[in-house]
């Protein structure tokens, strides 16, 4: 029988002990693309080295954030349906973003808001399901199968101190859902305004009524202290997916946003995870271009 000396049996030990108490942390499978017009300059070539490479990288998952934006997103080329059945060959599955409002954030806001909001909110889930009800024919046309829906509207919690606002957007959700043929994915952030218990008991009511949740970790956008978006992280329950931002804002004196990579953070593997987005990832940026002006 083969001997080892004392050292080896020294350094597997430490190993073994290493190994059992380090935290684990989560792998994200997932991966956010947020389709802009300049994108349609991108040829088949380019997409079917990007969707390649992200599976490489160990991503499995797309989010595509939205096909329709206003009227902002034309698409007479077909060069998303052209990327979108690329990753598909490519094997990787798709969530399929639906209709989103450029002004969401604005309106949303705007004075007297609260008595607008449920009119305004019924108004935006209707256009993504006219939106996927375009689609499904065009899918099929390609065979890009489709493994769950995303609802581009985020929750941000300033909407939601009032319970039954958060009744009226849940009920809303869960007959959205029911009108499509895949689950439905929704992402949320904060801005402070409910406790991270309020906001764990919030997304975990959304979670447990059939809907795919995504919470936002802020740490790219920078709206609150890490250590209060830690509290945020620590009080959610471990169906709640993780969205992970890979990027910082560069502050801009005019006013528009400015961001630059930076290492996504690794959360807990009971989690879902997700990274946003690939147009940040650097193996990425020569090919979609990070400039948003």
């Amino acid at each position: 029988m083969k001997t080892y000396p004392f050292q080896f049996h020294v350094r597997l030990l430490l190993a073994i002990v290493i190994s059992f108490f380090s935290p684990s942390i989560s792998k994200s499978s997932t991966l956010f693309y947020q389709p802009l017009n300049r994108d349609r300059n991108i040829d088949s070539v380019e997409w079917a080295h990007l969707w390649r490479k992200a599976y490489e990288k160990d991503f499995r998952q797309i989010v595509v954030q939205w096909t329709a934006f206003g009227d902002q997103l034309i698409d007479p080329e077909n060069w998303l349906l052209n990327s979108l059945e690329i990753a598909s060959q490519e094997g990787l599955q798709l969530i399929i973003g639906l209709h989103a409002d450029p002004d969401f954030s604005q309106t949303i806001l705007q004075a007297g808001w609260e008595s607008r909001f449920e009119e305004y909110w019924n108004s935006l889930q209707r256009q993504s399901l006219v939106q996927q009800e375009r689609l499904l024919p065009l899918l099929s046309a390609r065979d890009i199968s489709i493994d769950g829906w995303y609802f581009p509207s985020e929750l941000s919690d300033i909407l939601f101190t009032n319970s039954y606002r958060r009744q009226f957007v849940r009920n809303q959700l869960i007959l959205m859902a029911e009108n499509l043929n895949r689950p439905l994915h929704i992402s949320a952030y904060n801005l402070g305004y409910l406790s991270p218990q309020g906001n764990a008991a919030w997304l975990s009511s959304l979670e447990k009524s059939g809907l795919k949740v995504w919470w936002q970790d802020g740490s790219g956008v920078g709206d609150l202290s890490p250590l209060i978006l830690q509290a945020y992280y620590k009080a959610l329950p471990c169906a709640v997916g993780v969205v992970s931002e890979a990027f910082v804002r560069i502050p801009n004196q005019g006013g528009s946003f400015s961001a630059k990579y930076a290492p996504p953070a690794d959360y807990d593997p009971c989690h879902p995870a997700s990274t946003f987005s690939l147009r940040y990832l650097p193996w990425a940026q020569s090919i979609l271009k990070l400039q948003f002006n």
